[in-house]
């Protein structure tokens, strides 16, 4: 239905709004948002690069990316 540029650019928007309402709700808990610092930053960071990755990858490139990390994914039993 939709290709990876598309994707790219829809799904971010509700992970957005879902993790700002958590945000807000969290300022109570200060100690809570500190000790996940660290999470958040490496977060950002990963965010930043793989946008600018499927913005740079063919979608043959993504597609077999993908398929590989299914594969793991499954072979591992992580489900």
């Amino acid at each position: 239905m939709f290709g990876p540029k598309v994707g790219v650019v829809i799904v971010p928007i509700p992970i957005f709004a879902a993790n700002s309402v958590l945000l807000l709700q969290g300022w109570k808990r200060l100690d809570v948002l500190r000790s996940v610092a660290p999470i958040i930053v490496a977060s950002a960071v990963g965010t930043v690069i793989g946008v600018n990755l499927l913005a740079l990858l063919d979608q043959k490139t993504f597609a077999i990316l993908i398929s590989i990390m299914v594969v793991i994914f499954l072979a591992r039993g992580d489900r």
